[in-house]
């Protein structure tokens, strides 16, 4: 008795799993692939969007550095435009102040320095005979009223002696000594109000 066996059936049953899960494994690749084409994609508009945000940025920090070389520009140009009219007036009226220190100065008595510490205060060397002279000068200064205060800092003889023509008393020769010169720094506080109001007096008895 012959018996009729068909395998043909069974082949195909055991190629469709196998048919299947090629199948599955194509559809994650193509998934797998679209999804990084997609995220590559938002990575490249990302970089172009953070590429143009760094521009504009660099475009507004450049116009402001502009601006403030501008603004700092003006400031420093109006500062030297300050500082030149302060100064005029400055000259303008360091000149009678000057002018009245020395009135005030011993016939021997010179005046060697004269510096602004600040916009009220002197610091003055003068040099003197004798330091009874230097004493009379801060007495003269003290008594002025335009000088709110005034101090002697120090009085030195200098190193070297200054040689000094004289009149011999027992004849008419001249004579050459070798006298000591004191040196003498003052610290004077002025009152530039009062100062102004005693040049004024005095310009308008002159002009009476």
């Amino acid at each position: 008795m012959l018996v009729d066996i068909n395998l043909l059936q069974v082949k195909e049953k055991r190629q469709r799993p196998l048919l299947i899960v090629l199948l599955c494994i194509a559809l994650l690749f193509v998934i797998f692939t679209v999804l990084l084409l997609i995220n590559v994609q938002k990575e490249k508009k990302h970089n172009l969007a953070l590429t143009n945000e760094i521009q504009e940025i660099s475009l507004q920090v450049e116009e402001k550095e502009k601006m403030l070389d501008e603004l700092q520009y003006g400031s420093s140009a109006a500062s030297l435009e300050s500082a030149v009219t302060w100064a005029k007036d400055e000259q303008l009226e360091t000149v009678p102040i000057l002018e009245q220190l020395i009135k005030l100065l011993p016939e021997r008595g010179f005046l060697k320095e004269y510096t602004y510490e600040t916009q009220n205060n002197i610091v003055m060397t003068v040099q003197f005979d004798t330091s009874r002279q230097a004493a009379y000068y801060l007495h003269e200064l003290t008594n002025a009223v335009w000088i709110t205060e005034a101090s002697l800092q120090s009085i030195k003889v200098p190193e070297e002696a200054e040689e000094v023509v004289v009149a011999n008393d027992t004849d008419e020769d001249v004579a050459s000594l070798i006298l000591p010169r004191y040196e003498a720094i003052y610290n004077l506080s002025i009152n530039k109000a009062k100062f102004q109001r005693e040049e004024d007096e005095i310009q308008t008895g002159g002009d009476s």
